[in-house]
């Protein structure tokens, strides 16, 4: 679900602020009475702008209005978690994200985004191979990023050592897969 405030722009110069919430995809009669809600008649107003969204990925100032109707419409077809959406989604639910896109074709190969994150039970398979391979050490150096043990899934880094996985790495991961996602949508 993508929620957009439309906002007036001619009353915004003049130091008002007329806004509207709209839910897309939203019929052509929705977004032409909420239009009207904010004194956009044609005549005296006649532009409008976003001033504020919700939505998994940046909306624009002045996105065309139409296309991001037609876009949230596609995005409705998408199997997208629910949690993608709320912005309250786990490693799990960017695994599933991504795997979908690819499986829809929106995305060529998801694990580049994805590879990274191992679940409980393959940093266990990883520490083991560390132990046998490197020793104890081995392994201290190879879990030492890591504050505690008790989440679902981590983040191997580029020098090959686990690390706890944070929201700010799923939110790239999030707002990168939205991106191609919107690209080619865009097409």
């Amino acid at each position: 679900m993508i929620k957009i405030a439309l906002t007036n722009l001619g009353k915004y110069n003049e130091g008002e602020l007329v806004f509207e919430w709209v839910t897309l995809p939203a019929t052509q009669d929705e977004i032409d009475a909420a239009l009207e809600a904010i004194g956009i008649d044609g005549e005296e107003y006649e532009e409008y702008f976003i001033t504020d969204y919700e939505a998994p990925f940046e909306i624009g100032e002045y996105m065309n209005l139409d296309r991001l109707n037609e876009l949230a419409e596609e995005l409705e077809r998408i199997d997208i978690p629910d949690a993608i959406f709320a912005g309250t989604y786990d490693a799990g639910d960017v695994i599933d994200f991504a795997y979908e896109l690819e499986s829809r074709g929106f995305v060529s190969n998801a694990s580049e985004y994805v590879y990274n994150i191992v679940s409980d039970d393959e940093l266990d398979e990883l520490t083991l191979q560390q132990a046998q391979e490197r020793g104890w050490q081995g392994v201290a150096l190879f879990l030492g990023g890591i504050d505690y043990m008790n989440d679902n899934y981590y983040l191997i880094n580029g020098y090959g050592n686990a690390e706890n996985l944070t929201s700010e790495y799923l939110d790239g991961i999030v707002s990168d897969l939205m991106d191609e996602l919107i690209r080619e949508l865009d097409k």
